[in-house]
This record gives C-alpha cells, structure tokens and sequence, in this order.
C-alpha cells in the first residue's frame, strides 16, 4: 500500500547516508512535517528512525538521530511526543557501542538538547 511504499522509500533514502548529509536531513524532516497529521505515516517514520539506530553500523548511528533531531526541533509537536517515549532507551543503547570519537558527537548532540 501507499503507507508501506512511502515508509521504504523513507528508510530506503535515510539508510542511503553514509555520513550526516543536510540537505537529506531536510528533506527527511519536510517529508515528516509533510505527513505529521496522517497517524500511520507519522508513526511509521519514528518507529523506522528508532530502528535505524539501533540497526546501524555505530559508525552510522549519529545520522538518524541527527534526523530525529530535526524533526523534532523543526517539526515538534506530535513528533517529540513519539519520539521522546524511547529517546533515553535509543540513545544510551546507541552510545554504549559507539568509540569515543563518536560519542563525542552525541554528546554535542545531547547538549543541543539540554539548551
């Protein structure tokens, strides 16, 4: 169906990064603002994200939560709702497997969000 296609397309271009690349960030992050009133799409993005984390090689974990992170500082609402229920979860499970260079990275990340 056309949540289903939408969805792999989603993940097909997020998996598609193979470094943090902003112009696919925004586009992610306008497709999920795109899509924020239709419950099943917008779910369907945090669960993908969610999963893209934890199934991503640690050298690559930062670049779906750097899209998390767009949505929800550029969308909000509903996302940071859905997202914030496994954020601490996402993040800890991402940083324990990640080296220290990396962790570097989230913890920027992670003080963007205490600001």
């Amino acid at each position: 169906d056309a949540t289903s296609e939408f969805l792999s397309n989603y993940e097909s271009e997020l998996k598609g990064m193979t470094r943090p690349d902003k112009g696919i960030i925004n586009s992610l992050t306008m497709l999920a603002a795109d899509n924020v009133d239709n419950f099943n799409i917008s779910t369907g993005i945090v669960r993908t994200l969610e999963k893209c984390v934890e199934n991503a090689l640690p050298t690559r974990k930062l670049i779906p939560l750097y899209v998390m992170d767009s949505i929800v500082k550029n969308v909000g609402g509903l996302y940071t709702r859905m997202f914030s229920a496994n954020l601490v979860r996402t993040f800890c499970n991402a940083f324990r497997v990640v080296d220290n260079k990396i962790r570097e990275a989230f913890i920027k990340l992670l003080d963007t969000w205490r600001s």
